[in-house]
């Protein structure tokens, strides 16, 4: 059994990582505040049998629902929580991202540490590529490089008009970033020929690209 959490904020974005292998029951309860404009929880099911609280409300594509869990919420005064609950078996692994996005965040700015821009270009890949329901990973080897060629232009569409291709709130989501670190994810996607290795290689030339970052 092994878990581990890792919390990366700035006064804009908050960004918090679980990840966690084996037998284990994992509640907490998301406080949201109106101060945060947006919060996206993403939950990936790498391997074995993890089970959550899937509902109607998961943006995944129909493609993804046994495998990842994608859920955006607006905040506002009616909602003040949300019940993070994910529970695995033996040989089981999953992950959890959950970002907090700031109603005074625009855009990712040099001020964010490398590790807080990191974890938000991974959210971003993840939660586009989910939205858009691109198996993006094999459950039985999730570490391995991920061929993204045959969607190429899906994907494309997305990063130049997400209005047109994404469920509205992840692309209003993706408006707040709109700018310097949208536009380095695409042209870190395109220099990668489109096959995505998901390692902090990718992000950090995203992020040094930024100024986030020192160059990789």
């Amino acid at each position: 059994m092994f878990l581990s959490e890792s919390t990366f904020r700035e006064n804009a974005l908050e960004i918090i990582q679980i990840e966690g292998e084996g037998e284990y029951l994992y509640n907490r309860e998301l406080l949201i505040t109106e101060d945060d404009g947006y919060v996206v929880i993403l939950i990936e099911k790498l391997r074995g049998l993890v089970y959550t609280r899937n509902t109607p409300e998961n943006l995944a594509g129909d493609r993804l629902r046994d495998r990842v869990e994608l859920y955006i919420l607006r905040a506002g005064p009616a909602i003040e929580s949300f019940k993070l609950s994910i529970k695995s078996h033996a040989g089981s692994a999953f992950r959890a991202t959950v970002g907090f996005f700031k109603k005074a965040f625009h855009e990712a700015k040099e001020e964010f540490s490398c590790k807080l821009c990191k974890a938000l270009c991974k959210l971003v890949v993840s939660a586009l590529l989910a939205n858009l329901g691109i198996p993006y990973f094999d459950p039985e080897n999730a570490a391995a490089a991920i061929n993204l060629s045959e969607h190429q232009d899906l994907i494309a569409t997305a990063l130049t008009d997400p209005s047109h291709a994404l469920n509205p709130l992840l692309a209003e989501v993706m408006g707040k970033i709109e700018g310097p670190l949208l536009e380095t994810i695409r042209d870190v996607l395109a220099v990668a020929n489109w096959w995505l290795d998901v390692t902090d290689r990718l992000y950090g030339r995203a992020c040094a690209m930024v100024g986030c970052c020192q160059a990789e």
